[in-house]
């Protein structure tokens, strides 16, 4: 994403922050928050302008199986739209 946002400097990005489900809605809520932070201060940090990336904390996936360890770890993540 770095690549293209250099590559495409009136381009956007969304970065969509993912939690598991162990824990509370609102401190998975925060968790997802800071989960795409961490990505935005990186981005940031290589030089990309920060009001082009908007921050979307989405909470928890509740896609996988959330007795399976390995399956939670998959949602623990963070995605992007590229705005353009």
């Amino acid at each position: 994403i770095l690549t293209y946002l250099r590559n495409n400097p009136t381009a956007t990005v969304s970065v969509y922050g993912h939690a598991d489900e162990i824990g509370n809605t609102p401190s998975n809520i925060v968790l997802s928050d800071k989960r795409a932070q961490g990505v935005k201060d990186i981005l940031t940090k290589a030089g990309i302008s920060a009001d082009r990336i908007k921050l979307v904390p989405r909470g928890e996936d509740t896609s996988v199986d959330v007795n399976s360890e390995a399956a939670r770890k998959l949602v623990r993540r963070v995605t992007f739209k590229v705005n353009k």
